[in-house]
């Protein structure tokens, strides 16, 4: 994979995918975020605590295909490293995939370039990656008159008190 994300795209994309991973998990994989470079220049981030998933997609170019599971504490570093106000573009090799002697993990070596720096670290293999399920929304459609909409609000307005001293309760 050989692509250049906007920082401020993928600083976005962090801030929406901070609660959906799993550094602490016994599956090392949730700890990473997928960064996947695919066809017609489309970059998305990938993320998963098997609970919820996120696909975010990325501003950026593709120079070529492929997608990595990357460390997401390296990615939160290297977000910060540049500036706020900073769009620079962030890139990013990944080589071929080789298997580990020692565990047996299949990981990668990826390369990242903004502002002049080189940072390297090691990836995971995405294919480990949970797929994320897809959720397919149904179309309902709720017709009523607004004299019916009015009536159920007074119903319910009567079960709300005015004034209660358990705030927690009232939200």
């Amino acid at each position: 994979m050989k692509a250049t994300i906007e920082a401020r795209s993928l600083r976005a994309a962090l801030s929406a995918a901070k609660h959906c991973y799993d550094p602490k998990s016994s599956l090392p994989i949730l700890g990473c975020f997928v960064i996947e470079a695919g066809k017609g220049g489309k970059i998305r981030l990938l993320a998963t605590d098997w609970e919820s998933s996120l696909a975010y997609p990325l501003a950026g170019s593709v120079e070529a295909e492929g997608k990595a599971a990357i460390p997401a504490k390296f990615l939160f570093d290297l977000v910060k490293t540049i500036p706020a106000k900073d769009n620079a573009g962030i890139g990013i090799e990944t080589g071929e995939p080789k298997k580990q002697v020692i565990d047996g993990a299949i990981t990668t070596h990826a390369k990242f370039a903004v502002n002049g720096c080189e940072m390297e670290c090691e990836a995971m293999d995405a294919e480990d990656f949970p797929e994320a399920h897809a959720v397919k929304p149904k179309s309902v459609e709720v017709i009523f008159s607004a004299a019916a909409l009015r009536e159920a609000i007074n119903l319910a307005l009567v079960s709300i008190p005015d004034r209660d001293p358990r705030k927690c309760l009232l939200g």
